[in-house]
C-alpha cells in the first residue's frame, strides 16, 4: 500500500511563492525599483546634494537653520540646540525651550543633541527626509549624516549675502523655491519700513561701532564689518557701520583700542556667554539668556576705557545678545533686531 508524505503548509506555501518569483522572472515580469523622480541637484558647502521628491521630516542643526526653515513656513521634526538642553528628549514647550524662534515652533521637535555633533543614534531612530545645518564640526561627520538622509551644511551663517544663499538652496531643498522669494521680500519690506520708522534717530546719530564680546577684559573682542550680516544690515537701515579696515566679516580688537574708534556715535555691545550654556540643568531661557549679557554689562559699567568713549558718555550704548543679533542670521531673526532697535531708538 502507497503513502504518500504530506509537506506541512507552511512549507507548500513558501515553495509556491518561490515559484511564481522564478516564472515571473523567467517571463521578464519581475517588478521594477521604482525610479524617483522630480530630483533636483542642491548646491551647498560640501558640494551639491541630490534631493527628490518632497522632504516631509526635516531635521535642523542650530538656530540659522531653523530661522531659514520657519521663514519657508515648515516646522521641523528634530531639533540640535546648544548643551544646556541636552535632557531634552524633544522640544515639548517650544516657546519656553527654544531661544527667540520657539514662538514660531507649532511642533515638538526631537532633540537630536548639540547642533554641531548630532547623536546618530537619534538622527537613525527618527529617519528624517533631510538633515541642514552648519558646517564646523558638522563636516567631519558629514558622510556619516548623509547615510542617514540627505545633508545639507551651511558656509559661514554672519558673512554678508550668505543667508540668501542659504535660504535660496533650502527651498529648493524642500521642492517650493516660490516661498524663497516671498520670504526675501518681507525681509526687503520689514528693513524699508524700519528705515522708515528709526530714519530720524539714525540721522541724528548715524556712525555705529558693532561690538561682540564675553567680557570685555578677555581679549576676545570683536569688531563687527560691513562685510556680515549685520553689518549690511545695520547700513540698509542708514547706519554708518565703524571697523578697521578689511576684507572679513569681523576684525580682532583690544580693550586698549576702542578709544581710536571714538568717532562712533552708538555702540551696540553684544554678549555672549558659553560657560552657561554647559551649566543650566534645566531648561530656562530666560536665565540662559540674562547670562548672555550680565559679564560684559558688568564689565563695561566698571572700566575706565569704556566709560571715556563719547558713546559712553552719551547714553548711547546699548546691549543686546549675541545670540540674537548675529546667531539667527535669518529673516526671523532679522525682524526680531528690528522690534529691539525700536525699543532702543525711539524710547528715548
Amino acid at each position: 500500500m502507497l503513502r504518500f508524505f504530506q509537506l506541512p503548509y507552511w512549507l507548500l506555501s513558501v515553495c509556491g511563492f518561490l515559484i511564481v518569483i522564478l516564472l515571473g522572472a523567467c517571463a521578464g515580469e519581475m517588478p521594477e525599483t521604482p525610479v524617483a523622480t522630480d530630483c533636483r541637484e542642491v548646491p551647498h558647502l560640501m558640494g551639491s546634494t541630490t534631493v527628490c521628491g518632497t522632504p516631509q521630516k526635516v531635521v535642523v542643526l542650530g538656530d540659522h537653520s531653523l530661522d531659514l526653515l520657519l521663514s519657508l513656513g515648515r516646522q521641523p521634526a528634530g531639533l540640535g540646540s546648544v548643551n544646556a538642553f541636552a535632557h531634552l528628549e524633544t522640544f515639548d514647550n517650544p516657546e519656553a525651550q527654544i531661544p527667540y524662534l520657539g514662538q514660531f515652533v507649532t511642533t515638538q521637535p526631537v532633540n537630536v543633541g548639540d547642533s554641531s555633533q548630532p547623536s546618530l543614534e537619534v538622527l537613525t531612530r527618527l529617519k528624517p527626509d533631510l538633515i541642514v545645518g552648519e558646517g564646523g564640526r558638522n563636516q567631519d561627520n558629514y558622510k556619516l549624516l548623509s547615510q542617514i538622509a540627505p545633508t545639507l551644511l551651511w558656509d559661514i551663517r554672519t558673512k554678508e549675502g550668505q543667508w540668501q544663499k542659504n535660504i535660496q538652496a533650502l527651498a529648493l531643498a524642500l521642492g517650493s523655491p516660490e516661498k524663497e522669494t516671498a520670504a526675501i521680500a518681507r525681509y526687503d519690506d520689514l528693513v524699508a519700513e524700519a528705515r522708515s520708522d528709526l530714519s530720524v534717530a539714525i540721522e541724528a546719530a548715524p556712525k555705529a561701532l558693532l561690538l561682540g564680546a564675553s567680557r570685555l577684559n578677555s581679549g576676545e573682542i570683536i569688531a563687527i564689518t560691513p562685510k556680515s550680516y549685520l553689518g549690511e544690515l545695520m547700513e540698509s537701515l542708514g547706519f554708518q557701520v565703524i571697523a578697521p579696515p578689511t576684507t572679513l566679516n569681523y576684525a580682532p580688537l583690544s580693550l586698549e583700542v576702542l578709544p581710536t574708534m571714538d568717532e562712533a556715535d552708538r555702540i551696540f555691545v553684544l554678549g555672549y556667554d558659553v560657560g552657561n550654556n554647559q551649566d543650566i540643568s534645566t531648561a530656562n531661557t530666560d536665565e540662559l539668556l540674562a547670562a548672555q549679557t550680565a559679564g560684559i554689562e558688568k564689565d563695561w559699567a566698571e572700566n575706565a576705557i569704556a566709560q571715556a568713549l563719547p558713546a559712553s558718555q552719551a547714553d548711547q550704548v546699548y546691549f543686546a545678545t549675541y545670540w540674537m543679533w548675529n546667531g539667527l542670521n535669518g529673516p526671523l531673526g532679522t525682524e526680531l533686531i528690528l522690534e529691539e532697535l525700536r525699543q532702543f531708538l525711539l524710547a528715548q
